[in-house]
């Protein structure tokens, strides 16, 4: 079942009869370099080149890589647009911040609807803190047994000596807090931040490759065993999960 390709037929006729031979190819032909898809010339997928201000100067803007899968596709595969989907693909991802500076940097953090959020960033190691002890103390006196290393350490310790507080108030009683301290050094992962889901390395296509070798360059990246494409029986273009 399905939409296919006749590639070859042949006829005999005898005294019994006419017969037919017919030889047909999934409609993945288009892609593969048998019927279509196939690149005559060096071709670059994952970026397009875009002319600045500065005469003849231009800069490299990396493509989503749902965009790349629609028009390579359509263009080497002759698809209309509206039999292409792409289904569980975002167009943005989180790319992550890594710290590195020389000396570390504490990060204030805070649990809000049973999620650790960061608050603040501190470089001051003289920056004044109250634990839960009422100890008055600066980031630079913290031991490391001091520091907060993952929520499910805070949320299954009996001990307190990881939250912190920033004042108190005219009765003595502590204010601003509870805060958690994570000291992070040079090469430690410090945030994220939301990037467009582009293909990592270059995505370049050698004379004489077709629209699968690149597809499955894609599905490395993404993980072979996550997602799939292929034709479904109304002949339309499908990738997903």
């Amino acid at each position: 079942m399905g939409i296919y390709y006749l590639t070859d037929f042949t006829t005999n006729n005898t005294a019994q009869g006419v017969t037919l031979n017919l030889n047909a190819k999934d409609k993945m032909v288009k892609l593969t370099g048998d019927l279509g898809g196939t690149f005559n010339s060096t071709i670059e997928f994952g970026v397009i080149n875009t002319e600045t201000n500065i005469k003849g100067k231009f800069i490299k803007n990396k493509i989503k890589i749902k965009t790349i899968i629609s028009e390579m596709v359509h263009t080497y595969g002759h698809e209309p647009y509206e039999k292409i989907f792409i289904y569980d693909l975002d167009d943005y991802g989180l790319n992550s911040i890594s710290y590195c500076g020389e000396k570390p940097i504490y990060a204030f953090l805070k649990e809000e609807n049973d999620k650790i959020i960061v608050v603040n960033y501190v470089f001051n190691t003289d920056y004044q803190i109250y634990n839960s002890n009422y100890e008055f103390k600066k980031l630079s006196e913290l031991t490391d047994k001091d520091f907060f290393i993952s929520k499910y350490t805070i949320l299954n310790t009996e001990q307190e000596y990881s939250s912190f507080y920033l004042n108190k108030n005219g009765s003595g009683q502590l204010m601003d807090g509870p805060y958690y301290i994570k000291k992070c050094n040079s090469g430690d992962i410090i945030g994220y931040e939301l990037a467009e889901l582009t293909y990592i390395d270059d995505l370049v296509a050698a004379p004489g490759e077709n629209v699968v070798s690149i597809l499955n360059k894609i599905l490395n990246i993404l993980g072979k065993d996550n997602y799939e494409y292929y034709y479904d029986l109304n002949g339309n273009f499908i990738f997903k999960k």
